[in-house]
């Protein structure tokens, strides 16, 4: 009987060893398997507007002196750039002196023969739907001061949004209203913006 043990002993771990030998060997012998796809990338569209200005270092108008019921015509060509659609609207941020309330001003879109230059309206056809804007210059900073208030235009042909390539002619009427109050005044430097976004 105690002669038996130590074989037994001896038994069980050759069976131990020979089942870690075969375990062993499974875990080395995994196979392996993998798929790709190469080549991602990501960009960004554009956003781009511009007016034919000369790069803003030419006023649209620059006026003095003027009576009752003169002013003057002028006319600026907006272009939308990029790759992608976008709106566009218009607005002036710049504060206004004491002629504001007295200057009228009309905002007309359209289209202009030829490449005139800048100001001219020579050639200039409004579109059918009419004027943007008619009012004074005040009331048209109080309505419209930033892009969330901006007088949004559907672009040509009264399209739903603006594409690369479209371009707008805005014909600008401003004239000193018929009223003694406007007298010695002036509106002050001020801006007018034309925004695009891609919404």
């Amino acid at each position: 009987m105690r002669s038996s043990t130590p074989r037994r002993v001896l038994a069980t771990l050759l069976v131990l060893s020979l089942m870690g030998a075969v375990t062993g060997g499974t875990t080395l012998s995994a196979l392996a398997s993998d798929t790709d796809n190469a080549g991602n990338t990501f960009a960004a569209g554009s956003v781009n507007i511009a007016d034919n200005d000369g790069g803003g270092s030419s006023p649209l108008y620059n006026l003095t002196g003027k009576e009752p019921g003169q002013g003057a015509q002028r006319c600026i060509k907006v272009t939308y750039g990029g790759t992608l659609n976008g709106e566009v609207r218009l607005y002036t941020d710049s504060a206004l002196g004491a002629l504001g309330p007295y200057t009228d001003i009309t905002i007309t879109p359209g289209t202009q023969s030829g490449s005139p230059a800048f100001a001219s309206c020579a050639g200039f056809t409004p579109d059918p739907g009419g004027n943007l804007f008619s009012g004074t210059l005040s009331g048209f900073r109080t309505a419209h001061s930033d892009w969330a208030t901006g007088l949004a235009d559907a672009g040509p042909g009264n399209a739903t949004s603006w594409t690369p390539g479209d371009s707008v002619v805005y014909r600008y009427r401003v004239t000193v209203a018929d009223d003694d109050a406007a007298v010695n005044k002036t509106t002050g430097t001020h801006r007018f913006v034309w925004e695009g976004q891609n919404k």
